[in-house]
């Protein structure tokens, strides 16, 4: 039987299991209830906030300073770091 479009299924909601095969590996519960949170797009004033805080610490673990173009971090769609590659 085919849902109709809008129609609602359901939750999917599979039992826990120690997954110990090579492919989709178990996930820390920190890492899914940080997916489930809302998205942001890359022009939101809260991601380049964030994009902000995570490049500091980018810099403390790769010992870079501010002015290295190694550790620089860019806000921008697909399109953007196609045309970056191509720099």
């Amino acid at each position: 039987m085919q849902n109709k479009p809008g129609s609602s299924v359901g939750q999917l909601s599979p039992s826990s299991r120690v997954l110990m095969g090579p492919g989709p590996s178990d996930v820390h519960p920190r890492v899914l209830q940080a997916m489930s949170t809302p998205l942001l797009g890359h022009l939101d004033p809260e991601f380049v906030t964030l994009m902000n805080e995570t490049q500091e610490m980018l810099r403390s673990v790769f010992l870079t300073e501010p002015a290295d173009v190694a550790n620089q971090c860019h806000g921008f769609s697909g399109h953007g770091s196609v045309r970056c590659q191509s720099h």
